[in-house]
Order: C-alpha cells, then structure tokens, then sequence
C-alpha cells in the first residue's frame, strides 16, 4: 500500500497498476486528506469484489470496480486505512511525502 498526497484520478489509477506490475502483487494506493481520502486497488485474487466491499464496510468508502481494478473514496482517515490493510491482510505501507 502506497499513500500519495494529492494525486488526481487518473494519476492515482496509473499509479496503483504500476506498482502492481513491477511487484506482481496486490497494490492499493491512497491519496488524500483525513476525512476525504481516495484510493485505487488492483487485485490479484479470486475475491477482489468482497475485499472492495469489505474495505468500504470498514472504512465508511463508496466505490468499486471490475476486473480486479476498484476506485473509490474514503471518508476514513489514513491511519484507519493503515491499520484495516496491515492488520492481516498482507500489505506493507510506504508513505511518500
């Protein structure tokens, strides 16, 4: 997981399949302020719609996707999102300031 600060959309989107790429993995990238966060996942598994269900359930977020690609926002702050996606999930944060 990568957060970001101030990406726009499109940004944001070519952001998360590029680390995905080079990491042959999942990737979620988050950009944003507390309150008003944005973020773009793609995702390597068999149920990438439940997790994208499940993240917006835990993090008060709307959106989703298709193809193992979501986006969507977040009302949450970044050190809730940071602890829904360390916490058993297998995502490591790298925070660019």
């Amino acid at each position: 997981m990568i957060i970001e600060k101030d990406l726009s959309g499109d940004s944001l989107r070519k952001m998360c399949l590029s680390v995905s790429e080079v990491i042959a993995g999942s990737a979620v990238v988050i950009t944003g302020n507390d309150g008003a966060l944005r973020y773009a996942m793609k995702l390597r598994s068999d149920d990438s719609s439940g997790f994208v269900r499940n993240f917006n359930a835990a993090l008060s977020g709307r959106g989703g996707g298709r193809d193992g690609f979501a986006q969507g926002t977040s009302s949450a702050s970044q050190e809730d999102a940071v602890r829904y996606l360390s916490s058993g999930l297998g995502f490591e944060v790298c925070i660019s300031e």
